[in-house]
Parts: structure tokens; sequence; C-alpha cells
């Protein structure tokens, strides 16, 4: 299976629908964009060590229509002014609201005023209350089928979307086996590093303040894979298949200083990574307008996995986890729990996820993993 062709024409929908165009300073928006991003490109650096044919721009939860205008045309025009365009610009879900029509039509444009290919889950609200189906959903937006597979030459992007909403719970996003099966069978046959997306996260990663946040343990906002709690099935499949290291999901509107927005998933004789994209919508349980507006750009390299935060308030890079980049050597996932590369991180062990080391330069040193306690 492919994603959509990166040449399909929204713009003639766009047209047809005569949907008012969101602007920036007179302009429409994407001409606005790209107007800046020819003027504004050269005069912001790259990071070192970013290889923008190896990287992916991660967006989460964006909510058109309920979305401020605003916070959707900044990220925009933060983006394109970079001077460099990535392989890739990834949704992770909850590109609408409530999937109205309209709503899609917003979404598309935004999504068409990038620089570059992209690509967009499907998420709970973009079927809500069964409104549509996810085959809907893949057809608006240009997907091959709901669940589908992208070559992106350095590594294998896997997408596994919501197939239906059960009644009376429009949050937990239940894989059926027949999902299960094929997740399966798409990890066997892969022979690059796998990055698999999904908009719910996996039990027991992201975490925080159940009071002021949802987190992967709230119900509804973790993924079930089938009758018994909560995902023992899927963890079965990914803990037999070692090319799996990435899972990128969002839905639990965490923010970058929520501890387990990257995360370590125990497998039994191995392990894998799980990186949340946090929201452009809202952070929090709280819908306010004054939130971060930051997402994340990923480099996959041969060896390790690189992340790193765009604050697009501000337009510059941003710690996360405390540091300007976290790096994952994909060594590290493979090792086995008692082999001594996996150690307590001193006085930051309680914080869920991982503590990394920096060095001097833009590259991060000695990775250490945090363990629960």
């Amino acid at each position: 299976m492919t994603a959509h062709d990166p040449t399909f024409t929204r713009r003639r929908l766009l047209a047809r629908a005569g949907v008012a165009t969101l602007a920036i300073g007179g302009l429409p928006l994407e001409s606005a964009a790209r107007a800046t991003l020819y003027e504004e490109r050269s005069m912001r650096p790259r990071p070192r060590h970013l290889d923008p044919a190896r990287t992916m721009h991660i967006v989460g939860d964006t909510h058109f229509g309920a979305v401020a205008e605003e916070r959707m045309a900044a990220v925009l025009r933060d983006v394109n002014a970079l001077n460099f365009a990535p392989s890739l610009h990834l949704h992770v879900g909850d590109v609408t609201d409530v999937g109205r029509p309209q709503q899609d039509l917003l979404a598309l444009q935004w999504l068409d005023g990038l620089a570059g290919p992209w690509i967009a889950a499907c998420g709970n609200h973009d079927i809500w209350d069964n409104g549509r189906s996810a085959d809907d959903f893949a057809r608006a937006f240009g997907n091959s089928s709901a669940n589908f597979v992208r070559d992106l030459g350095y590594a294998t992007l896997i997408v596994l979307s919501y197939e239906r909403l059960r009644p009376g719970d429009n949050g937990t996003m239940w894989l059926s086996r027949d999902q299960v099966r094929w997740l399966d069978e798409t990890l066997t046959a892969a022979r690059k590093t796998c990055i698999i997306v999904s908009h719910a996260t996996l039990y027991g990663t992201v975490g925080g303040d159940e009071m002021l946040l949802y987190t992967s343990r709230t119900p509804g906002f973790y993924i079930r894979s089938d009758g018994r709690e909560p995902d023992a099935l899927l963890r079965e499949v990914l803990a037999r298949r070692p090319q799996a290291r990435l899972w990128v999901s969002g839905h639990t509107h965490s923010p970058f200083s929520a501890p387990g927005i990257i995360a370590k998933i125990e497998l039994g004789t191995r392990r894998m990574m799980s990186l949340n994209a946090s929201a452009l919508f809202y952070t929090g349980r709280r819908i306010t307008r004054t939130d971060a507006l930051s997402s994340l750009f990923v480099t996959c390299w041969s060896d390790r996995i690189d992340i790193r935060r765009r604050d697009h308030a501000t337009g510059t890079w941003a710690p996360l986890a405390e540091q300007p980049v976290v790096s994952i050597p994909l060594a590290d996932l493979d090792a086995a729990a008692d082999d001594g590369r996996f150690r307590r991180a001193g006085p930051l062990a309680k914080r869920e996820g991982i503590v990394v080391k920096a060095d001097r330069g833009h590259t991060l040193g000695a990775l250490e993993w945090e363990l629960p306690g």
C-alpha cells in the first residue's frame, strides 16, 4: 500500500466549495506563507546534523474548525521560513474537530500550504460520532486506504487509523484483529526502520497529573487491541518484530513538558520508543489560545533517531527533555534489560520517559534510560 499522491489537486475542491481563505497580511494564507518562505528561508540557520532528506516534520492535533486561525497561520509561516524543507510533513490525527466537509477543506488548504509532501492519519475527531468512516477520511485526504504504508527511503512509515468508534465512546481507538494481523505482516516484510503512526497512545507511555492532563492511562486515550487490558495482542506483535522502532501518536494533548512525552516501551526481550506529538490546538484539559505552539522534527539515521522541537511562536529551536536534541541510538533499543546500558538517571530518575546528556555541540552523548519508580 502507498500513501496519497502529493500532487493530489485539493485546491480545486477549495475553489469549488468557495472556502473563505485564511489570510496573513492581506495575502491568502498559502501565498503569504510561500512569500515568507522565499523572503526569510536564507535568514534562519539549519541545525547542525539535520539532514532534510532524512527528516520528518510531525504535527499534533490541529482540530480545524475549532483551532484559532492565527495559531495555524503562525505555524505555517514559521515552518515555511526555515531554510530547508523536510522529506515529509506528518499529521498524527485529529486533523479536524468533528470531521465536517468544511473543516476538511480548511485543513487541506493549510496542509497544501506547507513546503513539501504531507500525510495525515485519521484521529477520533475525524470520524466523530461515526459521522463518516475511516475510508471516507482516507479519500478526503488522498490516502490509498485507512491503513497504509509509505516508503520514505530511510525508513518505512506505517499508518494505523481509527476504523470505527464504539457507541458512546468517541475516544478509544480499538484495533481490530485484521488490523493487528496486517501490522504483523507489514512489519515482517519490512527491511528498514519502521515508524508506526497511530493517533492513540500506547498504554503507560505519556503521563502527568491526571487533574491537569490527559495521559496514556486515562480511559479513552490509549489504544486497545483486543478484549484484554489494555493492548496485549498488539504488544505481542511489536515484541517479535525488531523492525518496529518508534511509535508516534497524539490524542492526549500533552504539553512537551509532560513526563513520558518520549518514552521507552518494554517488550520483554527488547524495547522500542514512543513519541507523543503534543497538539497545536491546545494542551492539557482546558482549551486556551495561549498554550505553547510547537511541533517536532525527527531525523532518522542508520544508527540513531534524533528528535528536535520547534517553537513556532518564537521562531526558535526549543529544548525537549531539557536538551536541544534527543538522540536515540538504535543499538540501545536491542539491548537486554540487564546488560548495563539501561541505568538509573540520577536525580531525575523519578521522571517517566528518558533522560539524556548533551555534549557541547548539537548532538547528544550517552543516552540514559529512566527506570520507573
